[in-house]
């Protein structure tokens, strides 16, 4: 396995102020502090171009003018919006400048009809995406019994110009229709638009904390930020992992209506400048469903050059939904399944210890020409002498070094060049769950109830050596659960005051393992002294010996398990030429770490132990061998932290905010908005978490500093110069 080193911790991970030190050398990897309180952020933007319009959590809204041939504007008319799935309606009126904003609407088709007196009814058909749609209409003279069909071709139906954000939405059809680089994800489909690209790990290699989860494929990188600068939303409930910063749970494409991207300014409802917002189907009053089953095998294959045999390949991707009327016209199910089953093999090239080496035999070792023993070391000459024969006695051979030995196989190839005697095919193993269900309820004509339950389970790894009687394998694995779930209240108070109330979970684990985590205490029964991991984080020492396979992992298990609790209102009001959102919302966070930073041990044996000493000094031509020096039980390092590097904690976010989109005329609008946020400082429970305060040389309790002045206006505007 591949001895990484883990320098550093981000994000909640950071509030761990563990009490771990090593055990023979100076010092370790530390976990460093960072603030994730939301920084001022100031977004002005002018557009003289259409520009889409901001979406609205869940919910999205149909604004447009009204007026006559001559271009007045027509007060007074009714817009009467039908969701064309569920035939609920929605009706309001136009203001005194003609204009109309509909808030508050579940995405989907809808048939808008304007009537006023005088004018022939005006009739149009859009498609509603969280971006929302402007639909203008221009009406005729004649009678309110007349109508007249308005089409998107005649260019009546115009995009959305009310606000000044850079977004795009993927709609249903494009889901479907286009090509999808990670499998069945929808964030693939979030980086279509500018600057946008999928999510990179911003660490050294694989050093992030997004790229040593196995998390990358669960993150986007939008307008040159990283990714702990976008929002994610799984039908409004905030979806971010707090260790990774990425997607808590990514739906599959088949189950999602809407995925819209916000590059840059978002609105002051929102706590990040970029936003990934995943919509799920609903169900409606026709029955709609799907089923599909992706199939490949090896059956086809070649076999690998340097394979003893084909390795085999299964691949499994297979999946179904169905939604659609329980109650007509009022109420709606919807439900998804998607499953991974999928083992690979990959060849895999060992040095092992031969036959020969086993029983302490080197005279033949192609690694070493001489072996020496260390306990022949005179201080007085600074040399040693060989062992006879270049043979260790087994009476010599230390306990360690012979229960480890027990974990290499057999060599199955003949020792040449290129060091390597053992070849086998080692499974590469993913397998993924994800269960999604939707309910809608249109308890009456001002009142909507929706809720969500969205689950997600995954384990994906690679085997490095197959489990024996004696022990249980080396590999390394991530597994990944998550589960999403929202209820939603839409009231109409009246036709321009809707409130918004909605509470939702977000629960999710991330955890880098290994084989036989927990099974037994391994520093006993390899009777390592001053070795003391909690039992849930017992595991295997890490050994490295040089020239030969080594395996382990230092900083494994690690991950964390969290539950965030999120409470939130919403008010639109739609009053003259301003449509004003206002509310807040409260997060409660359980966030359970742990750091596990060599607690279980990691060795080096380099051969120094065995090498040629000549006036004291190591020799550059008959350096040892590093597993003679494992059999005799004499490393070059070791390294242990000691301590607890568990702890759970407990944190509380308030935010308010603002925001008032003015239609200052009807080609120009503003976009003004204000949000506040308080980050209650994180505290664990076994009070292991402390800053360092400078000035009292003491310890503080908490993790980062509180700040109470974390202000975030938004600002920005659109102009459209052809109106």
């Amino acid at each position: 396995m591949n001895l990484n080193s883990r320098q550093q911790r981000k994000s909640w991970q950071q509030c761990s102020n563990v009490n771990t030190a090593p055990n023979r050398v100076p010092s370790l990897p530390r976990n460093i502090f960072a603030l994730l309180s939301l920084a001022l952020t100031i977004s002005v933007a002018v557009l003289i171009a259409p520009c889409s319009g901001h979406a609205q959590t869940n919910l999205s809204s149909i604004v447009g003018t009204v007026t006559d041939s001559a271009g007045a504007a027509v007060t007074n008319a009714t817009v009467l919006a039908t969701n064309l799935s569920t035939t609920a309606t929605r009706s309001v009126k136009t203001n005194s400048q003609g204009s109309y904003s509909i808030q508050a609407l579940p995405t989907g088709d809808y048939a808008l009809s304007v009537s006023s007196v005088g004018f022939k009814t005006s009739k149009s058909t859009v498609t509603l995406t969280l971006n929302g749609v402007t639909a203008n209409f221009i009406l005729t003279v004649g009678s309110v019994s007349q109508s007249v069909t308005v089409t998107s071709a005649s260019g009546s139906v115009a995009l959305q110009t009310e606000s000044h954000d850079i977004s795009q939405t993927v709609t249903p059809v494009q889901l479907t229709n286009l090509p999808n680089t990670q499998g069945v994800s929808v964030l693939s489909m979030a980086v279509l638009g500018p600057a946008s690209q999928p999510g990179n790990d911003f660490g050294n290699g694989n050093n992030g904390d997004e790229g040593f989860y196995g998390q990358t494929g669960n993150t986007v990188n939008l307008a040159g930020l990283g990714n702990a600068h976008t929002q994610f939303l799984q039908d409004s409930v905030e979806n971010v992992n707090l260790l990774t910063q990425t997607a808590n749970v990514v739906a599959p494409e088949d189950a999602a209506s809407d995925v819209t991207t916000i590059v840059n300014n978002a609105p002051a409802r929102y706590g990040q400048p970029s936003v990934v917002n995943v919509i799920t189907k609903s169900g409606t009053n026709r029955f709609h469903g799907m089923a599909y089953d992706f199939l490949q095998n090896s059956a086809m294959n070649a076999t690998n050059y340097f394979a003893v045999r084909k390795p085999p390949l299964h691949y499994n991707l297979f999946g179904a939904d169905l939604g659609g009327r329980i109650l007509k016209n009022k109420l709606f199910g919807f439900f998804s399944y998607n499953g991974l089953r999928s083992t690979s093999y990959g060849v895999a090239e060992y040095r092992v210890p031969t036959l020969a080496e086993r029983s302490g035999d080197f005279a033949d070792d192609n690694i070493s020409g001489t072996i020496y023993d260390p306990l022949t070391y005179n201080p007085s000459t600074g040399s040693s002498s060989p062992f006879p024969g270049n043979i260790i006695p087994t009476s010599r051979f230390n306990q360690f070094g012979e229960l480890w030995l027990q974990n290499y196989p057999m060599p199955n190839y003949p020792l040449g060049v290129l060091n390597i005697n053992y070849i086998a095919n080692m499974p590469d193993t993913a397998t993924s769950d994800t269960e999604l269900a939707r309910g809608d309820w249109n308890m009456s004509s001002k009142n909507q109830v929706t809720a969500t339950f969205f689950h997600f389970s995954s384990t994906i790894g690679s085997t490095y050596l197959l489990p024996t009687a004696s022990n249980p394998g080396f590999g390394q694995f991530y597994d990944t659960s998550g589960t999403n779930a929202m209820l939603q209240d839409t009231y109409i108070i009246k036709p321009n005051i809707i409130n918004i109330a909605k509470i939702g979970l977000n629960r999710g684990q991330v955890l880098e393992t290994v084989p036989g985590v927990g099974v037994k205490d391994y520093a006993q029964s390899y009777g390592l002294n001053n070795v003391n991991p909690q039992p849930q984080q017992w595991a295997p020492p890490t050994v490295s010996i040089t020239d030969y396979s080594s395996f382990g992992a230092p900083y494994a298990p690690q991950g964390a398990l969290q539950n965030r609790f999120q409470y939130a209102d919403e008010v639109d009001w739609d009053v003259k030429n301003h449509s004003i959102a206002f509310g807040g919302e409260f997060v409660r966070s359980q966030f359970d770490g742990n750091w596990v930073v060599l607690n279980n041990a990691a060795y080096n044996f380099d051969g120094s132990a065995t090498s040629q000493y000549i006036d004291g000094q190591r020799s550059s031509t008959s350096t040892g061998n590093g597993f003679a020096d494992l059999l005799l039980g004499y490393p070059q390092s070791a390294e242990v932290a000691d301590g607890i590097s568990i702890a759970d904690f407990r944190g509380s976010d308030v935010a308010a905010y603002v925001q008032d989109d003015w239609k200052v005329r009807p080609n120009l609008t503003l976009n003004i908005g204000l949000r506040y946020n308080f980050d209650d400082p994180p505290v664990a429970n076994n009070g292991k978490s402390a800053l360092y305060n400078l000035a009292t040389n003491s310890p503080v309790p908490g993790t980062w500093n509180t700040n109470y002045f974390d202000w975030g206006p938004r600002f920005g505007m659109s102009w459209s110069v052809n109106k």
